[in-house]
């Protein structure tokens, strides 16, 4: 997508064609298409906030595995900050 259409719906412009706002919805799911509603309805809303902490878990559990990664690397006995003798 050009760069210049983005801009041009962002500022209000033009708005995207319905075949382009259904890919982005499959795209960015229910968060996105709750935000392009002023009220969205609750089961929208529930949808969008499912999505967002699937999203965040999957977040936490890269986090938890990158500091296990790290933990593997830890000179037995050595504190943090400190040099070995």
């Amino acid at each position: 997508m050009p760069i210049d259409t983005a801009t041009k719906w962002l500022s209000r412009e033009a708005l995207p064609n319905g075949r382009t706002l259904l890919l982005m919805i499959c795209v960015y799911g229910p968060e996105f298409l709750a935000a392009c509603l002023r009220d969205p309805p609750e089961w929208l809303q529930i949808a969008a906030t499912e999505a967002d902490q699937r999203r965040l878990e999957a977040k936490l559990a890269a986090v938890k595995a990158q500091l296990e990664r790290r933990r593997r690397w830890r000179i037995p006995g050595l504190r943090a900050g400190e040099r070995p003798a």
